[in-house]
Formats: structure tokens, sequence, C-alpha cells
């Protein structure tokens, strides 16, 4: 795969290739290792790439994979942050700093690292902004698809991606466990929740979308096809019509308890 763009382009391979990263360099010269970064592998104990190099030079491409996911996991993951002028959707695992190491092990030879996938972030800006759109107007101003909050359930609704050959960035786990979009849960409107993989994660027609509290559904009082109705007190079916008289507000209280009484009685 192509070394996708980060924030100022820098490949580590033109470093490596001419010296200037090697083994003796500390962990702090390899791209897109800032200081969140920094303090997280020097809590694993590492200082220099040597230290990188011995960590992960016997282990499977599949632990490669997960080991390094689980370090380098976006802090601000799910939520969407500033990038210049425009928001984006802040993936799982930060990507620049996941490849350049992954680069880094492939050049000291470590077997497992050659086959492990590099991240991708997406292949347009709006797999990456679209989720950060909060109202339908701004959504669907800048090309993505709006779903309301009666569809998803979720507050205020959502705003995903169009649905035509887009690829979203990868997820925590490896080929597709949950993407930013995938194929393994249902192609709904209404959300659905995955536990565990990193998550919960919160996709609506297929795409990953900001988390929130799940409306439930309400219960339809009505009685077409629905739970029976049952008069007050009772276990028995009541058979009222689709409309009754209302009360007169007029009426004191003991004369709309009256009325209510006859009510039930009629239709009971």
């Amino acid at each position: 795969m192509p070394w996708a763009p980060c924030r100022d382009s820098s490949d580590p391979r033109p470093m490596l290739a001419n010296g200037n990263l090697n083994l003796n360099s500390y962990i702090s010269d390899i791209p897109y290792i800032g200081d969140y970064f920094i303090g997280v592998l020097q809590q694993r104990g590492f200082v220099r790439v040597r230290d990188v190099r011995n960590y992960f030079r016997h282990l499977s491409a599949a632990n490669i994979h997960r080991r390094l996911s689980e370090m380098l996991r976006n802090p601000r993951r799910q939520q969407c942050d500033r990038n210049h002028a425009r928001l984006y959707h802040v993936p799982d695992v930060n990507q620049c700093a996941f490849n350049s190491i992954i680069l880094t092990l492939q050049h000291f030879n470590v077997a497992g690292a050659a086959a492990v996938p590099l991240r991708s972030r997406g292949n347009t800006v709006r797999v990456r902004d679209c989720a950060c759109h909060a109202t339908r107007n701004d959504c669907q101003g800048n090309g993505c698809r709006w779903r309301t909050q009666n569809q998803t359930r979720l507050p205020g609704g959502r705003c995903i991606p169009p649905a035509a050959g887009n690829q979203g960035f990868s997820g925590y786990g490896q080929q597709d466990r949950y993407d930013q979009r995938t194929n393994r849960v249902p192609s709904r409107n209404q959300v659905t929740v995955v536990n565990g993989d990193g998550g919960p994660h919160y996709y609506v027609q297929n795409w990953r979308v900001l988390p929130g509290q799940v409306i439930p559904l309400r219960r339809s009082t009505r009685n077409r096809g629905g739970p029976r109705l049952l008069a007050c007190g009772t276990n028995v079916p009541t058979n009222v019509p689709a409309t009754i008289p209302q009360p007169d507000p007029r009426w004191s209280d003991a004369t709309a308890q009256m009325w209510a009484r006859a009510v039930v009685d009629r239709y009971t």
C-alpha cells in the first residue's frame, strides 16, 4: 500500500535509508510519535528504536497488529477534532504513528511486520468529516446523507457519508473487525451498537457514527394489532371505539369521575 499522507507527509523510509533513523535513535525520532505516544511507549520500556524492534521481532503479524493498535489508540477516538479549518471523525488508532512504526519494523526485517497492512483513513474527505455535521443543512450541504432522530434512535439524528464507492478509516481490529464502514452490521437506519473490539461502536447504514444515548422505541397504546387494552383494575378487554367524546372541562371532579366510570362500564 502506498504511504497515506499525514499532516506533513513525513515518510520514515528515506530517513531509514540514509541512516538518520536507526536502531540507536530515540523513539521521538520516529515520525508522528509525539509527546502523548512517547509517554505511552516509554511506559512499555521503549526508549530507542532498538527497544521497539526487539519487542516486536518474534511476534506474528496478528499479534503485532493487536499490540501496536492497543499502544496507539487515539485518546480522542469516537469524537470530532479539528484539523485546521475542518472537523474530522477521529479514528480508533492513530494511523500515522501506526504506519510509521510498521514501516520502521519492516526496514529492520521484523518478519511479522511484513504481513501487517498499513492503516487507511478513508478514500475521500467526506468519510472523514460527515459524522461531524450536527444538522441536516450542514450535513446535506457538504454532500453527506442525513438520518433523523426517529430513524436512528439517536438524539438529534446523525450524518453519514455518501454510499457509493467510499471506504472509511481502519477500525481497531485487523481485516475489518469493525472498520468505520463495515458489512458486519445490518444495513439499516436504526442504530446498531457493537460492544467489544474497542467499542462500543455505533453504526447507521453500515457507517460508524458518533455515540449517543439510544432512545428506546415507545410501544403504541393504540389497540391495532398490539397489546390489548384492559378495563381499569381488571383483566377484561375493552371495546373502545376510535374516539370517545371528551368530558366537559366545566364539570366538577365528582362529575368527571362519574363520567369516567360510565365510559369504562359502557365499553367493558
